[in-house]
């Protein structure tokens, strides 16, 4: 196995730059398809310590390829199944297909990762975390660009995420024990890359202008704590939502524990009555009776993996800290209207 420490050199740059260029074809993409989430795939390349994002495009919806394919008169014999895989097949060719158009035209096209629309109360899903994991195993820069673009403000949110290296050492030997993730803390899961913007003047213009379409002139104090409230109560009814799945994840755990000690018991007893069995059967000369592990109770109990506590763990101190941020927000304007 590779130590943590080489995963870590596998990613030696300060900060992600990313072109203005780049935020707008994402904000057209999510604009032409709202409410569907979004994705696609970032292009650029390395330039001494930064990542360079420098071009992008979009991935289509799934659910149109399969639609497109399900009207095409030839492929009407097909199964449900078939039809999914075909549709996966089309996606990846156009995937090929973009990149071998964007070469012929000199544009940068060194895969760099895929952005997507996301909630970030949502970021630690493990789907997405699977995807990462699998996205840097084949391109070790790759880069996770997650925005939402749904806000009260004029600003953007935008975060670059990577797995961390240990969490991929432990996905690199696999995952048949998952006893491995007992030792991992929750902020090794995901690395957040600080990212910075480049043209950010030109791109600031056009989300205030995107965001902003008029800037009322008679606005109160208190005006100012409604930019937060929705995002506070937003923030804690993700809070709310990740706690009571946390607490079904650790009363699965707890259930778990009482099965395997109640097994254990059993197997105990089962084994202790067949042993006097065998001694008495013994005495009388008759053959023994063989240990059958066949049975219920000697079966192995599956152990539940510790990873979606961890991804549950990180997602209760992420809200949090949001809801600290805003809060310590308030609070100061407060702070400075009665004490000035």
């Amino acid at each position: 196995m590779e130590s943590p420490k080489s995963y870590q050199n596998d990613f030696p740059y300060d900060h992600v730059e990313v072109n203005s260029l780049v935020l707008v074809k994402m904000l057209k993409h999510w604009n032409d398809n709202y409410p569907t989430p979004v994705n696609g795939q970032l292009l650029g390349l390395d330039v001494g310590s930064k990542l360079e994002v420098t071009n992008c495009f979009p991935y289509p919806q799934k659910k149109d390829i399969h639609n497109t394919l399900s009207k095409d008169r030839y492929l009407n014999n097909l199964s449900e199944k078939e039809l999914e895989d075909k549709a996966d097949e089309e996606f990846v060719k156009y995937q090929e297909k973009m990149m071998g158009f964007l070469h012929d035209v000199n544009v940068d096209s060194f895969s760099v990762g895929w952005y997507q629309t996301i909630n970030f109360g949502e970021l630690h899903a493990k789907e997405i975390i699977d995807n990462l994991v699998v996205y840097q195993e084949t391109v070790t820069k790759a880069v996770m660009i997650g925005f939402h673009p749904i806000t009260n403000s004029d600003k953007l949110s935008l975060k670059a995420y990577r797995i961390g290296p240990e969490l991929l050492a432990i996905y690199s030997e696999g995952q048949d024990d998952p006893k491995k993730y007992n030792q991992l803390r929750g902020s090794q899961i995901l690395i957040e890359v600080p990212i910075i913007i480049k043209n950010s003047l030109l791109i600031d213009a056009c989300l205030r202008e995107h965001f902003s379409p008029f800037v009322s002139q008679n606005l109160s104090f208190f005006d100012v704590f409604d930019t937060d409230k929705h995002e506070i109560e937003y923030k804690l009814n993700f809070l709310l939502q990740s706690l009571d799945a946390l607490t079904e994840n650790q009363e699965k755990f707890v259930r778990y524990q009482r099965d395997y000690t109640r097994q254990q018991q059993q197997q105990k007893q089962f084994t202790e009555r067949r042993r006097l069995e065998n001694e008495q059967r013994k005495l009388r000369g008759e053959p023994l009776i063989p240990l059958d592990l066949d049975i219920p109770i000697f079966k192995k109990l599956g152990y539940p993996s510790q990873l979606p506590t961890f991804i549950l763990s990180q997602e209760c101190a992420s809200h949090v800290d949001d809801i600290n941020r805003l809060s310590f927000e308030n609070l100061s304007r407060l702070a400075l209207q009665y004490n000035p």
